[in-house]
């Protein structure tokens, strides 16, 4: 079940996780000809806000939307920086609707689906981990698989600052990615 990068120029961050379902970071600026030539034909963002943009119909998902003002999401930022996957089981448990609608949108369409955030890391990495896992990948997979974003360039320059909230935290990515998995709040 292993992940393939795909070649999409303009993507840092894109690969295949399930036949049929990639992961992706921004595509505002893909090569959109590469992503179709993949199979894609529908993107499922994130994001909060969207641009339209490329030939694939576009189905706007957004984890965040209208959060900014809420107490509950504040603290978790302030506690986790929404650093991944730090914020994954707070997050799942808080709001599973916003969660299970995601994953509902990646149902929902044809096989040839991209789910795609700005880095890919975060709201991705956080979709991605309960697709492999309710597709019955192992944590090792699942671990592998969310490791290949951290091998990817880091363009939005959040590395760092990911690596520093885990470290204040006294876990690392692993650590917390595998708690998420072996929580209900994964199981969607």
């Amino acid at each position: 079940m292993g992940p393939k990068d795909a070649i999409w120029p303009g993507c840092w961050n894109a690969r295949r996780i399930l036949p049929g379902v990639w992961r992706a970071s921004c595509l505002d600026e893909v090569d959109w000809s590469a992503v179709v030539e993949d199979g894609v034909r529908t993107v499922v963002d994130l994001r909060d806000h969207t641009l339209e943009v490329g030939p694939c119909r576009r189905v706007h998902a957004p984890l965040e939307a209208g959060l900014r003002d809420d107490p509950h999401f504040r603290e978790l930022m302030d506690s986790t920086g929404l650093v991944s996957p730090l914020y994954y089981e707070a997050f799942c448990a808080r709001w599973p609707e916003r969660v299970a609608a995601a994953v509902a949108a990646v149902d929902r369409a044809d096989r040839g689906v991209v789910v795609c955030c700005h880095a890919g890391w975060d709201r991705t990495g956080m979709i991605a981990a309960i697709l492999l896992k309710r597709a019955g990948a192992t944590e090792r997979e699942i671990l592998a698989d969310y490791a290949r974003s951290w091998d990817h360039a880091d363009p939005d320059g959040q590395g760092d600052a990911r690596r520093a909230k885990l470290g204040d935290a006294g876990t690392t990515w692993q650590a917390a990615l595998t708690a998420f998995l072996r929580s209900a709040g994964s199981n969607f």
